[in-house]
């Protein structure tokens, strides 16, 4: 009898790129609800956050409204720190299907500093 390494593609939430920014943290007013993505269909989000060059990013979630025109903070900010230099991370939020921005508010802002956001969206959460 042989083990045979098998992958769950049904299970498992598949990443996606979101962002990419360098040397630059977000403004404090994103107003183009292009620079979202797209959460339809998926209760949960995972982020996962992969800094370089020294960066330690902090980020805030934020959802689009098209009312008012621009990414806005839920009532109960959604605000994840930094771990340190260089350590990405991931965190699970609950999106319900709305169009999402992960913004860099912090520490990415130096020279060489990197950050790439990617997000995979699920529907149920399991831990």
């Amino acid at each position: 009898m042989s083990l045979v390494n098998q992958s769950s593609p049904k299970q498992a939430p598949e990443f996606v790129h979101h962002r990419f920014l360098e040397e630059a943290n977000d403004p404090a007013d994103v107003t183009t609800r292009g620079s979202g993505i797209n959460m339809q269909g998926n209760r949960f989000a995972l982020i996962d956050v992969k800094p370089e060059g020294g960066a330690t990013p902090a980020v805030s979630v934020h959802f689009w409204s098209a009312s008012v025109g621009k990414f806005l903070a839920e009532h109960t900010s959604i605000d994840f720190a930094a771990k340190a230099a260089n350590v990405g991370w991931q965190a699970v939020v609950e999106c319900l299907g709305r169009i999402m921005l992960v913004k860099v508010t912090s520490g990415n802002g130096g020279a060489g500093e990197k950050t790439t956001i990617s997000v995979a969206g699920f529907d149920e959460h399991v831990r």
